[in-house]
């Protein structure tokens, strides 16, 4: 049985757990830094785009909220 935290152990734990998933190991730095690298992963950008890495360091937009047209970018 697992025993249940106070709203006090549950407020600390979801408090480190989201400062450990806010900052990035080195490691995790590195292999997402690779993986861009190599083109082809798949995420949304800060303006909320779907977009697409290129091997080139460029991306490609998948789709664009604000348009919902699929464009490549430079």
């Amino acid at each position: 049985m697992i025993p249940e935290l106070s709203s006090n152990e549950l407020m600390t734990f979801e408090e480190s757990l989201g400062n450990v998933l806010a900052t990035p190991s080195a490691k995790s730095t590195e292999d997402m830094k690779a993986l861009r690298d190599a083109g082809g992963a798949v995420g949304y950008d800060d303006q909320g785009r779907l977009i697409r890495t290129l091997p080139d360091g460029g991306v490609e937009v998948l789709e664009d909220s604000n348009e919902g047209v699929a464009s490549p970018l430079p």
